[in-house]
């Protein structure tokens, strides 16, 4: 087992402002890696930010391929610092539908990518689901990915587990009025699978929806080892992996 350090990149995203997103998101990636950050997790679509309403009139101008801007320079950053990051991107499906995705890098720039399994409210109305549960080696250790209402359930961290990961990244966008099941959740479900489980949680008010921050890292015994209050922000904890590479 190696120390890794870990790094909740908790935005405060605009909507529909994808310049302006991917510019604060690249200032608070470069700022944990200054911080010696080696894997870092960052919120569910948070690059166009996260109100379905609006984001339903909008979906083809804000989905990408997997070589398309926001997974470009994700890619890019992380060959240049060394780094794995894991965030949520809006994805064209293969059968022409828009996923709610996440990529996720290694250390040396490759990509993964995840489909949301569990649709929460009205996004089965704008997104579709492809593949299955995705794990890979970012080359500190073997990580899975999940997406926000799938940590509601107990399946998806315990697959992941099941498939080697030791620590599971879950990028989210949970409503204020959600919030101690937001907890609940992800120390729960960290505990019950033995694995490091890092919810990172938008910061934001969409018209009636709040999404309150808060992002938590539970470490396998349910502990809460790192946290966020609201706003922007990095908070960074260290976590032992085993490293394959």
């Amino acid at each position: 087992m190696s120390k890794v350090r870990l790094a909740m990149i908790q935005t405060a995203s605009r909507l529909l402002d994808k310049e302006y997103n991917l510019d604060r998101a690249e200032k608070l990636i470069r700022s944990a890696a200054e911080q010696g950050a080696q894997i870092m997790c960052l919120p569910e679509l948070f690059g166009c930010g996260y109100y379905l309403p609006v984001l339903g009139k909008h979906l083809e101008e804000l989905c990408e391929e997997r070589d398309g801007e926001t997974v470009t320079r994700l890619k890019g950053l992380s060959s240049e610092l060394g780094v794995a990051i894991c965030a949520g991107v809006m994805l064209r499906a293969k059968n022409g539908g828009v996923l709610n995705g996440a990529v996720l890098t290694d250390k040396n720039g490759q990509t993964y990518f995840y489909s949301k399994q569990h649709m929460f409210g009205d996004e089965g109305k704008y997104f579709t689901r492809e593949g299955g549960y995705v794990t890979a080696e970012t080359g500190f250790g073997k990580v899975g990915v999940i997406i926000c209402f799938d940590n509601n359930f107990s399946e998806p961290a315990a697959k992941c587990a099941k498939m080697g990961a030791k620590l599971v990244l879950c990028p989210c966008a949970w409503r204020e009025q959600d919030m101690a099941l937001f907890k609940e959740m992800t120390t729960s479900h960290a505990k019950e699978s033995g694995v490091y489980l890092c919810s990172v949680n938008m910061f934001g008010k969409f018209e009636e929806l709040k999404l309150f921050g808060g992002s938590i890292t539970a470490d396998p015994s349910g502990n809460v080892i790192a946290e966020c209050s609201e706003g922007e922000e990095v908070a960074i904890c260290d976590i032992q992996l085993q490293c394959c590479n």
